[in-house]
């Protein structure tokens, strides 16, 4: 966090926000890629203990305060500049392990907290316009619940004009956990970046430029189509379910499957908006945190 916060990260999201550009250090840059993660394996390292030293309640004088200070600090400071989903992500894992662990939430509680988030969003927006004039309206606080269907047609159009690019569009985020791959296969295999991604090919597409200071993104099954066509929506999106009801069944009894799991929850809400490997890259960053926790698996 100190590097986010003095070495120019925090200015740097500040400036996306506003309109303005500070660039901020490679250094801050990329210790703000493992910052989410980070966050949520300790969010659900916190709960594990927390089940261990007492299985039936919840008190909030289990929590250790030096966590519980810095996980508020952090939500805080990044809602206030604009930046929502992070924060989301951890709330979503927060509130989905003591759902998972506690008590299961109804219906009539759900309701109640999404207006209430909607209404805080949208206050939070209004404190951040300095312009003197609201340009926006209470329903742009909805968008993260909203996905983006013309990206789905775009990727339909793609296909039927381009073919299938076996899995080419999807390499992007695969490969972006490894530092350097990514350029690497760009200059050595003298693969355009733009088509290692579906999100800026469906940019590109739509806008008629390489200029991705702004951008259309993409969704899952537009990435999926895009990559392996009407079958491989199906079969990986089949594998998918029967991957979060296998990290379901384990989650209860190690540390690794409730983590998977616990970043799966956080993901909740933008995983259709996103790829199918949109968690897997934490996945892989999060492996760096499983030697810390290993000796904690319940045994039956």
């Amino acid at each position: 966090m100190a590097y986010i916060f003095f070495w120019g990260g925090y200015s740097s999201l500040k400036g996306v926000y506003a309109g303005t550009e500070r660039p901020e250090s490679s250094l801050a840059e990329y210790i703000y890629l493992f910052t989410p993660v980070s966050l949520i394996v300790l969010v659900v390292l916190e709960m594990w203990n927390k089940t261990i030293e007492n299985p039936h309640s919840f008190s909030r004088k289990q929590v250790n305060s030096f966590t519980l200070l810095l996980i508020i600090f952090y939500i805080f400071s990044l809602l206030v500049i604009g930046k929502r989903a992070m924060p989301l992500q951890v709330i979503l894992t927060a509130a989905g392990l003591y759902t998972f662990f506690y008590k299961p939430l109804s219906l009539l509680r759900i309701i109640p907290l999404i207006i209430g988030g909607i209404v805080v969003m949208y206050l939070l927006a209004v404190f951040r316009d300095t312009s003197g004039s609201l340009d926006f309206q209470l329903a742009e606080s909805l968008m993260d619940l909203i996905i983006n269907n013309r990206n789905t047609f775009i990727a339909v159009d793609y296909v039927d004009t381009n073919g299938i690019t076996w899995g080419k569009s999807m390499l992007a985020y695969i490969v972006s956990v490894i530092p350097f791959l990514q350029s690497a296969i760009h200059t050595v295999l003298g693969v355009d970046p733009v088509d290692m991604a579906s999100s800026l090919i469906i940019t590109r597409i739509s806008l008629g430029s390489d200029d991705f200071t702004v951008g259309f993104g993409t969704n899952i099954i537009a990435d999926l189509y895009m990559a392996w066509g009407g079958a491989g929506v199906v079969i990986l999106m089949a594998l998918l379910g029967y991957f979060l009801s296998w990290l379901l069944k384990k989650a209860a009894g190690s540390i690794y499957a409730l983590t998977a799991y616990g970043v799966m929850m956080s993901y909740a809400v933008f995983f259709c908006k996103g790829r199918i490997h949109f968690p897997f890259t934490n996945f892989t960053m999060e492996s760096f945190n499983g030697e810390y926790s290993k000796n904690t698996i319940i045994t039956d």
